[in-house]
């Protein structure tokens, strides 16, 4: 029993592993690049190989827009310590551009996330027709005799109810 309690004692206190000492993290010491040039060149030189490529048309294909993408890499950038968050934002219309030259260069159509979509969006209209397959298929399932159980038959008529004055230290005077 003893040997229990000491186990027990011995394990971390809850939320331990959600705090680190002040600089251990490798966006809070200086980062390994500290110009725009740097930086260009560090993900120039990363985008220039076939296999980013590849994914990058993959990724493009299935409609990511060019402008999500540069920014997990500027994100990642930032969190790995590669660069400060002004640096990636100023290398961040490179990378479009760079990813819109290669998107170009294979002759696929892709999304910059730069234009403005006229209408709902296609994450909208997804929702959309999922829920309307939803509500069918419910309805399709409800027998007749269970429809009419459920609609609940109206005979009063409606009252109208007087307008109650709003009233309280924040109440309009009319």
């Amino acid at each position: 029993m003893k040997e229990f309690e000491e186990q027990v004692l011995d394990a971390p206190i809850p939320g331990m592993g959600l705090t680190a000492e002040l600089g251990g993290r490798p966006w809070q010491q200086p980062p390994r690049l500290s110009t725009v040039e740097e930086a260009v060149d560090f993900y120039i030189e990363r985008m220039s190989t076939d296999d980013f490529a590849e994914k990058l048309i993959a990724t493009l294909e299935m409609g990511v827009p060019v402008t999500t993408i540069a920014d997990v890499m500027n994100m990642s950038g930032v969190m790995d310590g590669t660069h400060s968050v002004d640096i990636g934002i100023l290398v961040s219309p490179v990378l479009v551009e760079f990813m819109m030259f290669i998107a170009d260069s294979a002759g696929i159509e892709y999304n910059t996330g730069l234009e403005k979509e006229e209408g709902p969006s296609k994450a909208l209209i997804n929702r959309a027709i999922s829920k309307f397959k939803k509500e069918t298929t419910k309805q399709d399932t409800v027998q007749p005799d269970e429809m009419a159980e459920e609609m609940p038959v109206e005979t009063q008529e409606e009252k109208p109810m007087a307008e109650e004055k709003p009233v309280g230290l924040m109440a309009r005077r009319t």
